[in-house]
């Protein structure tokens, strides 16, 4: 198998990626361009933009504080392209972007012992102490603009270094 180091032009980002659930507060109509939320979760304290709601059909253009346990009248960037009933259950999800630091070796496929590398496999090492917590298999590491998804994580025997390979 041959794999070579190579340096980073950029920073690596972590992204993780959080789902809260919540409710409309309110009948909103097809067409509307905002929506107000309530039965907010411990932790949520307002939206973000980029914020999606409901699967990533419609996302969220500008901050917004809650207030009384109500997000009120959130700016969407697309008009909702139906109805949503008050008391509709509501997905929003989070992403949120850890800078860290590390570099990557790229490996070719080969076969040895009956094991099949595969072709173009990204491994990114990462020092642990860049992060705050363990990355997660099905997450994502970004370089240079580019998203790449987790496929499997370890760690280095002296738990100095977190080894993520992706596709």
């Amino acid at each position: 198998m041959r794999s070579a180091l190579a340096p980073l032009t950029t920073p690596l980002v972590y992204r993780t990626s959080d789902t809260f659930t919540c409710k409309a507060a309110a009948v909103a109509a097809a067409g509307a361009t905002s929506i107000s939320l309530t039965s907010l979760p411990a932790g949520l304290a307002g939206v973000q933009p980029g914020d999606r709601i409901n699967a990533g059909s419609i996302t969220v253009s500008v901050a917004v504080p809650a207030s009384g346990g109500t997000i009120a009248a959130i700016p969407l960037s697309t008009p909702l392209p139906a109805q949503i009933a008050a008391g509709t259950t509501m997905q929003l999800q989070r992403d949120s972007d850890i800078p860290c630091r590390g570099w990557f070796e790229e490996a070719e496929t080969r076969i040895a012992a009956g094991i099949a590398y595969v072709t173009g496999s990204r491994i990114y090492v990462v020092p642990t102490d860049s992060l705050p917590a363990a990355p997660a298999v099905n997450g994502f590491i970004m370089d240079a603009g580019k998203l790449h998804q987790i496929k499997s994580v370890a760690s280095d025997p002296m738990g100095a270094l977190w080894r993520l390979t992706t596709v």
